[in-house]
């Protein structure tokens, strides 16, 4: 018998292989997540010495923005 949509007799997908492609799924994407957070961080605190003098109200955010990333 073949595979057909119409016939109703195509192959489900195991639920358990399901669960675990998930499971990788949501593990490699918090790692990209945190490697972009450790690639921001620098370049936030490095904005934030530069604004220093300019505009300390912004270097502040910046570098707040940069410890919330790595508590995150």
């Amino acid at each position: 018998m073949s595979a057909s949509i119409t016939s109703g007799t195509y192959p489900r997908a195991n639920r358990s292989a399901s669960g675990g492609l998930r499971r990788t799924g949501l593990a490699v994407w918090q790692a990209l997540l945190q490697a972009s957070a450790r690639r921001a961080q620098p370049e936030l605190l490095r904005m934030a010495r530069l604004k220093a003098h300019s505009d300390p109200a912004l270097a502040r955010q910046l570098r707040e923005a940069a410890r919330d990333l790595m508590q995150g």
